[in-house]
């Protein structure tokens, strides 16, 4: 079972950690490796041609992701995603990655405002949705070194 620490107060929280050791994660093309820098979300932007209604987010919540890679022997960083912060009426988006000897991590923040917001506000939620996917969606670029 993994570990988990709730939060019980004004703003409760729930805390999950685990760990997860394998040798097949993510692809190999040639000498690089593309790795995806969070397999925990699956989030698609569908953007729909004409919206009719307004919008409703019934609930706002704020989510917290790190998430730690080792990076194997016998490879470097070729390319990590650059840092994202993008605040929105519905809500924000930050990513981070950065290394700590061979540590890569991942920090995703995401905070959505509850609420209701006109539909021809529905062209920059579809933006600020596909922001997200695209970042979640990213890949850390690992080449294997010579030595």
């Amino acid at each position: 079972m993994f570990p988990v620490r709730r939060k019980k107060s004004e703003r409760p929280s729930l805390e999950v950690r685990y760990d997860i050791d394998t040798e097949q994660y993510g692809s190999k093309t040639g000498n690089r490796l593309f790795i995806p820098v969070n397999i925990f979300r699956d989030r698609e932007a569908s953007v729909s041609k004409e919206r009719i209604h307004d919008i409703y987010l019934n609930y706002g919540y704020y989510d917290i992701e790190e998430i730690t890679f080792v990076l194997p022997e016998g490879y470097e960083i070729e390319a990590l995603p650059p840092p994202v912060n993008q605040e929105t009426s519905f809500g924000n988006f930050q990513s981070t990655l950065s290394m700590d000897g061979r540590n890569i991590k991942v920090v995703h923040q995401l905070k959505m405002k509850a609420g209701k917001y006109p539909k021809e506000q529905y062209e920059a939620f579809a933006a600020f949705n596909k922001t997200i996917s695209q970042n979640y969606n990213n890949r850390i670029i690992l080449r294997k070194t010579s030595r």
